[in-house]
């Protein structure tokens, strides 16, 4: 791309300034507009927010006007740009290039982005401070104009409507100064797209305020909707990989290309920390809970001034021990042996030997914390602590880490090593964080880890498919019928493996519900990769990247509504898209029927029923025990396994209705009683669709939700009935927000 002769002499004579906006930050895989709103109601977790969450989905609502209605929550809006805009640890090359281009930086972000490519050196303007803001422009001082604030005051950060407009129509220093710039710089504005909520609230003010003063740039993928502002200039990019090369192109007319502005100083990286980098391993296999008991051993060790990263003591895991100062693996003792995690999230065991085997740094010293006194391990530097009793360990943190003390006696503390760390290591508060640095909050919720019961051996076989798709970039297919609970299933196992630091890149989970055509599965999938305004699909995977799979699970949920809802062209041409998306990235689909029975580019894992045993466990988690022995095998054989087929979803709408009764036989009595009533219905016309027929258990859902369906009172009957006339995809938020009070099991009924 030519670059514009204004912007070479700008360059050139220091005038020229990058206007910044929050598409630079995808990099750092910070949320969305819409993902931060999503965010916020689920933390918030109130019913009267949730009906939004379907309206941003189908874009009745923009982010921005869903925020409006969300202001009484402000506090906790922003908490979460505190947490959330704090960006570590990862790559700032681009973010340096801009600003060894130029060191005048103004931006919309809220993050730390561009403080930390200069490395501190650059000091962060906020439109609050006056004085600060009469410096920018000075004497090419170097600056960093934060319009919109700060994650580190999120008091201060421009969030709702009001806030922009008290930002841009006020007589304010901010905007004095921005009026100055403008008529004395070259501004290229980079990151902005015509699909960002608050793009139009920006640029609306901006094009009100400085008109066609001076004529401005802005590297954008939509020229035609940039063009109507007065004082920009377009400049088309195809993708936005383009900006990088432009940015590279045009330092080749810098002649210094160091950080200009920044008054005799020399920018140097930032010294390293002299705090312990300790990591905590501790097992929590699919098929033994011990977790709890585990964490809290691990928890003592945040007292200390120190890096605490934790993860999964796994094989994997263990062979990428390096530059650490101390390992601390925390595990529970079988006939000498440790348990781990296998790569099928199962428990194996291994001897203190053979852990140690797998441990790259030889050098580093050990601290076993088990149930069981261990021994020396020849060739390796340990302590042994045989208890979990905190008071234990906590003195022995305040005795061995913190006063560097090896000659104490204690009758469950072994110590075959001469230094631990070699210093004390300062009482504090450690800097707690992921083993493998994925600390993303899943689109998926962490509840996921918490919804399955039983079904280990699903959980275990699925773990190993989805991590067999990463090698053979195979569709895998989630088969089953209906209500057996595959959704949730695949979320769970999905969350266990990124939390062992598998599909680094997110998991991102996305309904197929509302797909009708070709082109709405398109944007699913496009939704999917975390990509946005991507006019060809498979051209841009095909120039970005072929030569590297992204680290990332994309899930198309419920994939049989795509089967029964697009013609027959449009499916080939969906089948052919899930085909060619998985070399560029890991996907595996839930459906109730596999594909295509000839072709060899899927997996498919057909999930079985759930057995009795899980079935009983998921009753009484939502009815509650069952003790007398009579009763509960009429539970078990009589109800579970005869009326409801152990399906969960019939499980769960039958445990979640209105009544309790005192003896299971009652119950028995009831759910025959309207079971006889439905079965002579014709149910099939109520599941209409082929994938509708091919659920085995048609006829337990049915009845439990006609069951279900008479627990309700007379009112509540007639706003089932009359919502009936709403789309699906509508149906479920709004019966919960017009109706708060209706039972459970109806709205999961009408969910799934």
């Amino acid at each position: 791309m030519e670059i514009p002769k204004k912007i070479k002499e700008a360059i050139k004579e220091n005038k020229l300034v990058v206007f910044a906006g929050s598409g630079l930050s995808t990099k750092f895989n910070l949320p969305s507009w819409t993902k931060l709103v999503e965010d916020i109601i689920q933390e918030v977790d109130k019913e009267e927010y949730k009906g939004f969450l379907s309206l941003l989905q189908f874009k009745v609502m923009t982010p921005i006007e869903v925020l409006e209605k969300l202001k009484k929550e402000h506090n906790v809006i922003r908490r979460y740009i505190l947490n959330t805009f704090n960006i570590k640890d990862v790559d700032f090359a681009f973010h340096k290039e801009i600003i060894s281009l130029t060191s005048q930086i103004i931006t919309t972000n809220y993050d730390n982005a561009f403080e930390i490519a200069s490395n501190n050196v650059i000091n962060p303007v906020v439109y609050t401070s006056t004085f600060n803001i009469s410096e920018i422009n000075k004497n090419n001082i170097s600056y960093i104009f934060k319009l919109h604030g700060s994650y580190n005051e999120p008091d201060n950060c421009i969030i709702f409507k009001d806030d922009y407009e008290k930002l841009y129509s006020a007589d304010s220093a901010l905007k004095e100064k921005l009026k100055l710039i403008f008529t004395e710089k070259v501004i290229l504005f980079l990151g902005f797209s015509f699909n960002g909520p608050d793009i139009n609230l920006i640029f609306n003010n901006l094009d009100s305020v400085f008109g066609n003063n001076n004529k401005h740039f802005i590297l954008t993928k939509e020229p035609n909707e940039f063009n109507k502002f007065e004082f920009l200039e377009t400049l088309e990019i195809k993708d936005f990989n383009q900006i990088d090369n432009f940015i590279s192109d045009c330092l080749t007319y810098k002649a210094d290309k160091k950080l200009i502005g920044v008054e005799n100083k020399t920018v140097i990286d930032k010294a390293k920390t002299d705090k312990p980098k300790i990591v905590a391993l501790l097992p929590n296999p699919l098929d033994i809970d011990f977790k709890d008991d585990l964490s809290k051993v691990v928890n003592c060790f945040e007292t200390l001034d120190a890096s605490l990263l934790i993860g999964a003591l796994n094989i994997k895991t263990l062979s990428v021990i390096e530059d650490y100062d101390i390992l601390i693996i925390v595990s529970k003792v079988f006939k000498s042996n440790l348990y781990l995690e296998d790569d099928n999230l199962k428990s194996i065991l291994l001897s203190p030997e053979e852990i140690c085997s797998n441990i790259t740094n030889e050098k580093i010293p050990i601290i076993f914390i088990t149930n069981e006194k261990i021994g020396p391990v020849p060739g390796y530097s340990i302590i042994s602590i045989s208890s979990f009793k905190t008071s234990l360990i906590n003195r022995f943190i305040y005795k061995c880490l913190k006063n560097n003390e090896l000659n104490f006696i204690e009758e469950d503390i072994s110590v075959f090593l001469t230094k631990v760390y070699g210093k004390p290591i300062q009482k504090g508060n450690a800097e707690v964080s992921s083993f493998y640095n994925n600390n993303k909050d899943l689109q998926i919720g962490k509840k996921s880890l918490e919804n399955v019961i039983g079904r280990i051996e699903e959980q275990s076989i699925i773990a190993l498919k989805l991590l067999n798709i990463k090698k053979t970039n195979k569709l895998l297919n989630i088969k089953a019928s209906g209500g057996t609970g595959k959704t949730t299933l695949i979320k769970k196992v999905a969350y266990e493996l990124y939390n062992r630091g598998y599909f680094k890149e997110g998991v991102i989970f996305k309904s197929c519900e509302s797909v009708k055509t070709f082109e709405d599965f398109e944007e699913v999938l496009i939704d999917g990769f975390n990509l946005t305004n991507i006019l060809n699909f498979k051209e841009y995977l095909k120039d970005n990247y072929s030569f590297l799979k992204r680290d990332l699970l994309v899930i198309p949920d419920n994939f049989e509504t795509v089967v029964n809802s697009v013609n027959k062209v449009d499916l080939n041409k969906v089948i052919d898209l899930l085909k060619f998306s998985t070399d560029f990235a890991n996907v595996v689909i839930t459906s109730r029927e596999r594909l295509s029975p000839d072709e060899d580019y899927e997996d498919v894992y057909s999930l079985t029923p759930l057995i009795t045993d899980d079935a009983l466990t998921l009753f009484e988690k939502y009815y509650g025990s069952v003790n007398n022995v009579e009763e509960r095998r009429i539970l078990r054989t009589d109800i579970l396994e005869d009326l409801l087929n152990n399906n969960p979803l019939a499980i769960k709408l039958v445990t979640m209705s209105r009544t309790r009764f005192k003896f299971i036989t009652e119950l028995k009595a009831q759910l025959i009683e309207h079971f006889f009533e439905s079965i002579n219905e014709d149910y099939s016309l109520v599941f209409k669709n082929n994938a509708d027929l091919n659920i085995e258990r048609t006829k337990s859902i049915y009845q439990s939700i006609n069951y279900s369906y008479t627990t309700l009172n007379t009112k509540e009957r007639l706003a089932f009935e009359l919502l009936n006339l709403f789309r699906m995809e509508y149906l479920y938020q709004i019966l919960k927000n017009a109706l708060p009070q209706i039972h459970h099991q109806i709205i999961l009924a009408i969910k799934n």
